[in-house]
């Protein structure tokens, strides 16, 4: 697995590149990567949908007035001079720490550490450039002007409230997941870059969205058919970014084969899966209490086919998880005991294939709102598919037993099932009377 960009290149180049660019790069997981990819590719996709809509007159353009050359705003002052200590004090011990800072980035990021002097400089600086340039564009008497958003700006708004809204609501919707572990250590689980929850991201930047369609008087079906294909686009990149970093979000274990000590996967026996079990009894026993509750099951891929695509054991997975792997010194060195279904793969096979449905279709529906409601049932089932084989945190109540996703997915087809209906037959009641 490559957890960083340094990982990736090292893989490739060995140690032709120097030290310090390998630390520097370190900096650069490729989750985070991945991540911002499938924003700025969703994103693209959303501009374009939206300059095809404005142009076909389905969405009204959206104008604003502000005022141009206003006296200085102590308020956004201060918030300015804020964000330049911030970036100086980070970046201070960045460049005065740089093995210690690059040595675990994230952590750093996070933590009270950082370089006092440098951030004053940092917030100095920032106040002396906002003054100067709030004085060169004040004017006499201060002028309302109007606007209009084009659909990149638009963009641009629509994704700050998807990022944070969903950041924030895969966050919350992990903890909640895992509720027992988050009270054990709040303050650990909270600001650890692992632990985001898909439909919790899904859920809470879908409202952020909502709130500013609703806000700016949009209308509501023609919005969510043209944020449809970025979504699961956006989903499936992101999905990448798990496989490669090897954040944990895999499958159940596939005793259908068994790692050799060189990492090599190969069609288990009897003999060998028990013995596997037996030798590595330590690392299941910690995670699942027994060996008995292993979450496993057993299929063995056509012959045609990698092993890897039915059984992966994700080594040097970016949390060290499994047993270690001999000889491997540094971070990174775990790999998995059993190989697993490797989830994220699939995710984004069928991901990708939604997107390309979902783009081939979207002008052919008979209502606004029709390809939302379709997304929302072809990512409920693909989701609710997926749990029947990953490694989750179950409920139970009335006497079932479900994961987090497992009820949204569910809860996701039957309301786009609705949805979509609801919007045929009231296309059907548009088609009678203008008959």
């Amino acid at each position: 697995m490559y957890p960083t960009l340094a990982d990736f290149l090292r893989d490739i180049f060995g140690t032709f590149l120097p030290v310090k660019l390998y630390a520097i790069l370190n900096i650069l997981n490729t989750f985070g990567l991945m991540l911002a990819l499938s924003f700025i590719a969703g994103s693209w996709i959303l501009k374009k949908e939206l300059i095809r809509l404005q142009q076909n007159g389905k969405l009204p353009v959206i104008k604003r007035t502000s005022w141009i050359g206003k006296p200085l705003d102590y308020s956004a002052l201060a918030y300015n001079a804020l964000a330049g200590f911030i970036l100086g004090f980070k970046l201070g011990f960045l460049l005065t720490n740089f093995n210690e800072a690059t040595a675990n980035f994230g952590s750093m990021i996070l933590s009270k550490q950082g370089n006092w002097w440098l951030g004053i400089i940092g917030a100095v600086a920032i106040i002396y450039w906002y003054y100067n340039d709030n004085k060169k564009q004040q004017l006499p008497e201060p002028k309302e002007v109007s606007t209009t958003l084009t659909p990149g700006e638009m963009i641009g708004e629509i994704v700050i409230r998807a990022a944070i809204g969903g950041l924030l609501g895969a966050k919350i919707f992990h903890l909640l997941e895992y509720w027992s572990d988050f009270m054990a250590d709040p303050a650990g689980m909270f600001f650890s870059r692992s632990g985001l929850t898909f439909y919790g991201g899904l859920l809470l930047g879908a409202a952020a969205v909502i709130h500013w369609v609703v806000k700016n008087k949009m209308p509501f079906h023609v919005m969510a058919d043209a944020v449809a294909p970025s979504l699961i686009l956006a989903y499936g990149i992101g999905r990448l970014g798990c496989q490669l970093a090897g954040d944990g979000d895999w499958g159940i274990y596939n005793t259908a084969y068994v790692s050799e000590p060189t990492g090599k996967i190969v069609m288990a026996s009897d003999s060998s899966i028990q013995k596997a079990f037996i030798e590595h009894e330590d690392y299941f026993v910690r995670n699942f209490g027994s060996i008995q509750a292993v979450p496993s099951a057993s299929f063995k891929g056509p012959e045609f086919l990698p092993n890897w695509l039915f059984a992966y054991n994700y080594p040097h997975n970016v949390g060290s998880e499994g047993v270690l792997i001999e000889n491997c010194e540094g971070e990174h060195c775990g790999v998995l005991p059993i190989p697993v279904f490797p989830t994220p793969l699939y995710e984004i096979i069928m991901c990708l294939s939604i997107f390309g449905f979902l783009w081939v279709v979207r002008k052919k529906f008979a209502a606004a709102g029709m390809l939302m409601a379709v997304y929302m049932i072809f990512n409920g089932a693909e989701r609710f598919t997926i749990e029947l084989i990953r490694v989750n945190s179950f409920y139970h109540f009335w006497g079932i037993k479900a994961t987090q996703a497992e009820i949204i997915a569910l809860v996701l087809v039957f309301s786009g099932i609705l949805y979509y209906a609801l919007l045929y037959q009231k296309s059907i009641k548009k088609t009678a009377i203008e008959a």
